[in-house]
């Protein structure tokens, strides 16, 4: 499976992961001048798919702009995002026990 890239460019924004705990991250996100901001993630997965003849093999994705709020959250000092991340993981800890 090919893993979620700890480096890349969105609209505009350079991503780079700072923290990975198994299925969650926290990326800062930074733009010229902008002051860096910091995003935390549930890495989401998906098994592989064809679409108009074209194979994509399993991999990890990070969360669509529809996800956020769900599977990521941008906060503003990495304290925030530190704490946000301990609550994510408890979060889904609590529901994967039931």
């Amino acid at each position: 499976m090919k893993t979620l890239d700890t480096l890349f460019k969105q609209n505009g924004f350079t991503l780079k992961q700072r923290v990975r705990d198994g299925n969650f991250a926290i990326y800062e996100r930074v733009k010229g001048e902008i002051p860096a901001h910091f995003e935390v993630v549930r890495i989401k997965r998906h098994n592989g798919y064809t679409i108009s003849g074209n194979s994509f093999p399993p991999a990890e994705y990070y969360p669509s702009a529809s996800q956020w709020g769900t599977d990521g959250f941008t906060l503003h000092d990495f304290d925030s995002a530190m704490e946000k991340l301990a609550s994510l993981k408890d979060g889904f800890a609590l529901e994967d026990a039931k």
